[in-house]
């Protein structure tokens, strides 16, 4: 990048927000799970259906990818709406869904993300990357993204989604805001 783009690549976050499979905390703590690989040793036990979109079933990111990497065991997709698919899983017509790590509903839901303990999903940390001849006008601009950047975690991104998706729907701009100001970024 900075090379062939004059772009610099500057820290990245804690957060990653990668595919991932969540379960209720009922669920979880009923079969003792944390991990994926905790979850296929119960799947001849436990009639495991997925809530994902119906091209899961064939993805290599998807169930074709798990049982690659974690084994072959039984398993059927719902095949619903993104849009639903946690509903499914509240409902009871799932039991695992497939999620993004930083999903509103994983907080609104209290769901247990399973460890991918086979890293079949590469990690997705953000990073900002800043033209060099911005950062040499600006200097001061990769020492105020880089100290942003060491405060977003998974669990901090998750709840900062709650607040723009759930029942406050406050706009991104608001909750971005308040969270800089929250830590002392930005004045109030």
């Amino acid at each position: 990048y900075k090379d062939e783009y004059d772009l610099v690549w500057l820290d990245q976050t804690p957060m990653n927000d990668t595919q991932a499979l969540a379960v209720t905390r009922e669920f979880a703590d009923e079969h003792s799970l944390a991990t994926i690989s905790d979850l296929v040793a119960i799947a001849n036990d436990v009639d495991l259906v997925f809530s994902a979109p119906v091209d899961f079933e064939e993805r290599e990111d998807g169930l074709k990818g798990l049982r690659a990497s974690y084994g072959d065991f039984p398993a059927t997709v719902n095949g619903v709406a993104p849009g639903i698919k946690y509903q499914a899983l509240v409902d009871g017509d799932a039991n695992v869904v497939l999620a993004f790590s930083t999903d509103a509903e994983i907080g609104f839901n209290d769901l247990v993300v399973l460890e991918d303990d086979q890293a079949l999903w590469p990690p997705y940390h953000v990073a900002p990357v800043v033209r060099q001849d911005t950062l040499d006008a600006n200097p001061s601009i990769a020492d105020a993204l880089n100290a942003v950047a060491q405060l977003i975690t998974t669990e901090v991104q998750i709840g900062l989604n709650g607040q723009v998706v759930g029942p406050d729907q406050k706009s991104p701009e608001e909750v971005a805001k308040a969270f800089l100001q929250e830590q002392g970024l930005i004045p109030a």
